[in-house]
């Protein structure tokens, strides 16, 4: 018979038949005995009456305690954290009566050490083992779950937030939002209204859980599952808080969000009542179509919901009772009043937590009385600059620093001779080195035109640590993995074994690169990879030897060492020599020593094939490229990332290295260098492209005139280009990183192509075609182009006609 599942505290008795099961599945799997987990379920099911949702997320949690403990836990339930203190009281009770005494004889001697695990500090220990140092790699496994934003990067408000590791600086605006929505200092006459506007992993939840920190939690959901609102009660107001706006019961309301807003505004309570949402931006735009519906007024809603709804969305609607009064601010972060008839109603304050870049400096804000607010606008630094920023500089910068900080304890060095894992904590340690790493990152913004989230940033530290490791093993196999490749074989096993331990090293893998065995395929679906791929610096290397001129080449040290024949030296070697930089000096650790001298005992053996010698040469020069890169932070495109900074840090004005380039790109003169200024634009021809060099038959074309340029930014650091003609604005252009390619392609009034010619060419004809208007036709001179010649077409009219 069937069990209604139950919500709230789990009892003692309930926790016992938790715990009954987990054991068993434990004992089974330390046996290598085959058993269900489903059939487990079911039985903690019917004893119960718990979901089997709140059950795996139980198990979960028990698996994370073990996991602490440095105990065994069952494989198949990922350690969650976020455990409630009963049931963590309930693991070591039960862990207390769990003696060893309790082992079957025929318990399998390969177990034995897994279970003395089980038996708590003071039972009888089955065998007689050397006590050792707590190994770093348990460390070390916690980032399986955040290489690519896992379970313990979200956070629900009613959970502790995990000691053990760091939780970043907030992003732009929050801190100052969070200090006025909690404001114990000053009266709440009106209810405040926080919004947290952007995508997933953006640390909204994590603000949330801030916000009602210290509060008594009314609504308790002791499911273990993810719930649309907590209501909290504090010594003065109570707070609502919808945790996450995309879970809505559509049953009830086609606009919930907006429906909350109206419960707290429209019904004052006998105490006042705070609002905090999370909210992903899609669900603005479901609600405000539920809100309108038909663009026709008949359909459309008028209440405090609706208008804060269309406020937070930016289309405001003018015949509305409900209005929001506010003033300038800068993009990420907007506040005002909500009245109704002139009476003002609530507090209002929004921060759109993923407007500016986890990269940047965050801006000072404050938000006072009213929910005024004071801000200095998103700075910007250029590329050059970037290694300059001090420590603790941006959420990026705060969250690496204490990474590194965290993981001092265990760069202590290593028992293995190559260990990709050490090294790459040991580079970490290195000022230079982090804020490298964090250029990279903010150059993989640039290109991609996508933004990191803390997700995101989580994933790209979790890669530099250890490599690729969460998607190639399991987070117990790490250390068996590194041990299981050591070079103690011949020149050309061991060069095979430290090349697929490459794979872990974080310089190679923050690209998808090492060992080769990575599918393309997967890395496009990696959220990390996604970003960080286009800038791979093996797909720019441009010669030259300026590593910290973003202008100029950077890669002829790395030829140069492979210059030498391939039997008498070290390209490492030789590396070092030519770059006695700190930086590269810092990212050099004794596995990639090992790796260099593997290269060289291979390059010295006669009897290696043409081609397995050819295929090491071209692995280890792309190996060593990348270490290179990665010290001096140096991108793929790199001349393109810093144009695309230095457009949005000198907005309005366009940066030199861009402007000519730009205007070659847009208006292509017919003949570079012959001495005149001619752009010609076909009047009949399907495609808006200029005449360029020799016309093959008679056309009837535009003269196409000098255009003004000017940028203006549209987002943190996003610009568009404004084209206009005698003040007059004639179109715009987004400035994004595949313009900026093809621009910088054109050399000396030649217009140049890229393989981003398909994305550009659609936008670039658009703006050309601009001049077949009629309205600007009037002011255009005709010509008929014809060979290499073009005459000027003279229109005569008749009085009168």
């Amino acid at each position: 018979m069937g069990v209604e599942a139950l919500s709230g505290p789990w009892t003692e008795e309930e926790t016992q038949s938790l715990l009954s099961a987990y054991w068993s599945m434990l004992d089974s799997e330390l046996r290598g005995e085959r058993y269900s987990k489903i059939e487990h379920n079911r039985r903690v099911q019917a004893e119960t009456g718990r979901s089997k949702g709140s059950i795996e997320f139980k198990f979960c949690n028990i698996s994370h305690v073990l996991w602490e403990m440095g105990r065994p836990y069952v494989v198949g339930y990922k350690p969650r954290s976020h455990v409630q203190e009963s049931l963590r009281v309930a693991i070591q009770n039960s862990l207390g009566v769990r003696q060893a005494s309790q082992v079957p004889a025929d318990f399998p001697p390969v177990a034995l050490e897994a279970a003395n695990a089980l038996s708590n500090s003071g039972g009888t220990i089955l065998s007689d083992p050397i006590a050792e140092e707590e190994s770093p790699y348990t460390l070390f496994s916690g980032f399986w779950d955040r290489a690519t934003g896992g379970t313990d990067v979200a956070a629900r408000p009613d959970d502790a937030v995990d000691a053990v590791w760091p939780v970043a600086a907030s992003a732009a605006g929050v801190d100052a939002a969070l200090d006025w929505f909690r404001g114990e200092s000053r009266p709440a006459d009106l209810p405040r209204l926080l919004f947290l506007v952007g995508g997933p992993g953006a640390g909204k939840s994590h603000a949330s859980a801030r916000a009602v920190a210290g509060l008594h939690l009314v609504s308790r959901h002791d499911d273990g599952l993810a719930h649309r609102t907590y209501r909290y009660s504090g010594d003065s107001a109570d707070v609502l808080v919808v945790n996450d706006a995309t879970i809505g019961s559509y049953a009830e309301s086609s606009a919930p969000l907006a429906t909350d807003i109206d419960q707290m505004v429209a019904v004052p309570g006998a105490r006042p009542m705070h609002l905090m949402a999370c909210v992903n931006r899609g669900i603005l735009i479901e609600e405000l179509s539920a809100l309108t519906g038909h663009p026709v007024t008949e359909n459309f809603v008028d209440s405090a919901g609706a208008c804060v709804i269309r406020w937070l969305a930016d289309t405001p609607w003018d015949e509305s009772a409900w209005t929001i009064t506010s003033e300038t601010t800068p993009r990420f972060i907007r506040s005002g009043l909500l009245e109704h008839v002139g009476r003002e109603k609530a507090e209002v304050l929004a921060v759109y937590v993923d407007e500016c870049s986890l990269f940047e400096p965050v801006p000072e804000v404050e938000v006072g009385r009213r929910a005024r607010v004071v801000a200095v606008p998103h700075s910007i630094t250029p590329l050059g600059a970037r290694s300059s920023l001090p420590r603790a500089a941006s959420p990026s910068h705060d969250l690496i620093e204490q990474v590194a900080e965290m993981l001092e304890s265990t760069s202590r060095g290593s028992r293995m001779v190559a260990d990709p894992v050490q090294a790459n904590v040991a580079m970490l340690q290195q000022p230079a080195v982090r804020s490298s790493i964090l250029t990279l990152g903010r150059s993989a913004e640039m290109a991609s035109g996508l933004r990191f989230t803390y997700r995101e940033l989580w994933g790209l530290i979790s890669r530099v640590v250890v490599g690729e490791a969460p998607s190639r093993m399991g987070r117990t196999e790490l250390e068996e993995f590194i041990a299981l490749h050591q070079p103690t074989e011949g020149p050309v096993e061991n060069f095979t074994r430290l090349r697929k331990l490459a794979c872990l090293r974080g310089t190679q893998a923050m690209f998808g690169a090492g060992s080769g065995m990575a599918e393309v395929e997967a890395a496009r679906r990696d959220p990390v990879l996604r970003l960080t791929r286009l800038i791979d610096p093996v797909k720019d290397a441009i010669p030259g030897n300026a590593p910290t001129d973003p202008t100029s080449g950077w890669a002829t040290p790395i030829n140069e060492a492979f210059a030498s024949h391939y039997s008498e030296s070290s390209p490492l070697a030789i590396l070092r020599a030519a770059d006695r930089a700190e930086t590269f000096e810092a990212i050099v650790q004794p596995f990639d020593e090992s790796v260099d001298k593997a290269y060289v005992e291979l390059m010295g053996l006669n009897s290696l094939k043409q081609n397995d010698r050819l295929d090491a040469i071209s692995w280890y020069g792309s190996y060593l490229m990348r270490l290179y890169a990665v010290a001096h932070g140096i991108s793929a495109f790199r001349r393109e990332v810093s144009v695309l900074l230095d457009a949005a840090y000198f907005a309005p004005n366009i940066p030199k290295a861009l402007s000519k380039s730009l205007r070659t790109l847009i208006r292509p003169q017919r003949q570079p260098g012959g001495g005149t200024d001619e752009s010609l634009l076909p009047l009949f021809d399907s495609r808006a492209e200029p005449i360029l060099g020799w016309a093959k038959s008679r056309k009837l074309a535009i003269l196409m005139p000098s255009l003004e340029m000017k940028t203006m930014p549209v987002a943190a650091d996003q610009t568009v280009v404004l084209l206009e003609r005698q003040g007059k604005e004639l179109g715009r252009i987004a400035l994004d990183f595949a313009l900026v390619r093809e621009a910088l392609a054109c050399v000396d009034d030649h217009a140049g192509v890229t393989n981003l010619v398909d994305a550009t060419s659609p936008r670039l004809e658009r703006i050309r075609a601009v001049h077949l208007r009629s309205d600007v036709l009037s002011d255009t001179q005709l010509r008929i182009a014809e060979g290499r010649e073009s005459k000027i077409v003279t229109l005569i009219t008749q009085k009168g006609k």
